[in-house]
């Protein structure tokens, strides 16, 4: 130890204050001992005495001291009988036995049960001081040592997982010159090694990082009884795990499954989830821990889509590319046609057909969500074609800027999100319909009010002014102005003709002129009818009315 560790340590030892429990039967020798910590200098604090080892037993229990000063010669309970029960409750506090000559041979014995030291009685000042430094001394050496194995697990553990990490993100021939550097320098590793990757996933709806704790620590445990190094990495979503051992890889991956199997049997009866273990093949040089990180991400993908659990390796998925494609194609026209015109309950019904023929048919998990993407890529097509004023805030939602980019996940999740993309887009386009709608019949509406004086102002006018068959403008004017358009230029201008009778235009003749009619006979008949009296008579009596 250099001079400034030292200067440091002893340092310490005068700041530290150090709890002292003084056991003895003898009142005037705790007197004395109590005036010899008071005049040590130093942070010696006594916290409490007894006088036989029954109550000095119960006070260490409560009050946990750093030190314990322990006659042995004591009524009730002797002090080697008290040290003996100390050792086997684990109660860390250092023991320094006080004892005669003729007891010696006792004391000597503690020493097997942890005892610090002892000292012969009577005690000497100076020898107790003494004593009691070489006791802070190693209290505070354990301590170092303490926080140092904290540290240097805390840090072992974290290079371990950065390691994992680093494999299962490895891309470039960089990546791996560390993954080598690290495995070589740090982990003791060595191309002799044998390696493979593995994922666990836990289909819980909880958090899982308690679970991947103890996942990782019973299997840390279980290979190495099996001598295999176990490193893992816990992401929230899985684990991730690179094993390596001094065996072929044969031998790795026999024992693997072994270790698997008695894992999973283990573990589940802790956990109350279903478990799954994405395997790859073992391979002898580390960098190619590439290939079997890409297996275990292939097998992973295709289990967690179908939410199967168990052991699974590359070779065990089997799955035929001939069943994986031409789902959607044929459905489109289906697909297009219910959106717009509103069909949620049929809109459903096909989607959740679509998905569950891909799930009878174990399809590969590209192509799951790409179908995905097809359809809500579809929907959005749709409501861009659609056209129309947006809705309030709809501008706003994200969710119908882009179609959605779909993260891996089960298939019945994919659904969900699927059917909910689509149908707020249903929502979307029947609104900007009705709104468009609306909004046509607004603008005929306008055109009539500018032009109701016109002779010729009709349907066929209209249509061909808009750009719209005669039969579609006519329905979107009734659904909005529950009337036809006919009935809305008559009463446009009948109400226009009586405000310029009430403004004192008596000349009908004039007057239908001004409201779009040539023949003053017809307009009086059409006034007639609508009003009740002729347009002569409103305007010889209308203005006592008025």
């Amino acid at each position: 130890m250099g001079c400034n560790a030292m200067v440091s340590q002893q340092e310490n030892i005068r700041n530290a204050v150090q709890t002292i429990v003084l056991v003895d039967d003898e009142f005037y020798f705790r007197q004395a001992m109590k005036r010899y910590l008071s005049e040590a200098g130093r942070e010696y604090r006594l916290v409490g005495e007894a006088k036989n080892g029954k109550m000095g037993l119960e006070l260490i229990r409560r009050l946990r001291p750093d030190i314990v000063l322990m006659d042995i010669n004591m009524p009730i309970m002797d002090g080697l009988e008290a040290v003996q029960m100390l050792f086997e409750e684990k109660i860390s506090s250092k023991v320094i036995l006080l004892t005669g000559y003729s007891e010696f041979e006792y004391a000597h014995k503690a020493i097997r049960f942890g005892v610090f030291d002892y000292l012969l009685k009577p005690i000497d000042k100076q020898d107790l001081i003494k004593c009691l430094d070489q006791v802070v001394a190693q209290i505070e050496s354990e301590k170092q040592n303490r926080e140092l194995q904290i540290k240097y697990y805390s840090a072992s553990f974290r290079v371990k997982e950065h390691f994992v990490n680093k494999i299962f993100s490895a891309r470039k021939e960089t990546d791996w010159i560390e993954v080598e550097r690290m495995a070589e320098e740090i982990l003791g590793q060595s191309q002799s090694f044998s390696s493979l990757a593995f994922l666990i996933n836990i289909y819980a709806d909880e958090e899982n990082t308690f679970y991947f704790f103890a996942v990782s620590n019973i299997l840390t445990e279980l290979f190495e009884q099996k001598g295999i190094q176990c490193f893992t990495s816990n992401d929230n979503t899985g684990l991730c795990a690179v094993v390596s051992a001094k065996m072929t890889i044969e031998e790795l991956e026999t024992t693997v499954h072994e270790v698997h199997r008695e894992f999973l049997d283990f573990i589940q009866q802790m956990i109350d989830h279903p478990i799954l273990i994405s395997v790859g093949t073992a391979r002898e040089r580390l960098r190619d821990l590439e290939i079997s990180v890409q297996e275990v991400c292939t097998v992973q993908k295709f289990m967690c889509m179908y939410r199967k659990s168990g052991i699974c390796t590359n070779a065990q998925l089997n799955v035929n590319e001939e069943r994986t494609g031409g789902f959607f194609s044929s459905l489109y026209p289906q697909f297009v046609l219910f959106i717009r015109t509103n069909n949620v309950p049929a809109m459903e019904a096909l989607v959740k057909e679509f998905f569950l023929k891909m799930e009878e048919n174990e399809v590969w998990p590209e192509i799951v969500l790409q179908s995905a993407r097809d359809m809500v890529s579809c929907a959005y097509d749709v409501l861009q074609s659609s056209g129309g004023q947006k809705a309030a805030g709809e501008s706003e939602s994200a969710a119908f800027l882009l179609p959605w980019k779909f993260e891996e996940g089960s298939i019945e999740w994919i659904q969900e999100k699927v059917l909910r993309y689509v149908t707020e887009v249903m929502r979307a386009v029947s609104e900007r319909t009705t709104r468009r709608k609306s909004s046509l019949a607004e603008n005929v509406a306008r055109y009539i009010e500018k032009n109701y004086h016109c002779y010729d102002l009709s349907l066929m006018e209209l249509s061909a002014a808009f750009g719209m068959s005669k039969t579609i403008l006519c329905q979107q004017f009734k659904e909005t102005f529950k009337m036809t358009i006919g009935e809305y230029i008559l009463q446009f201008r009948m109400i226009r003709a009586k405000k310029m009778l009430e403004e004192g235009y008596c000349n009908v003749t004039y007057v239908a002129e001004k409201c779009g009619y040539e023949d003053a006979g017809y307009f009086s008949k059409c006034f007639k009818k609508y009003f009740g009296v002729s347009p002569k008579d409103y305007c010889e009596t209308g203005s006592d009315n008025r």
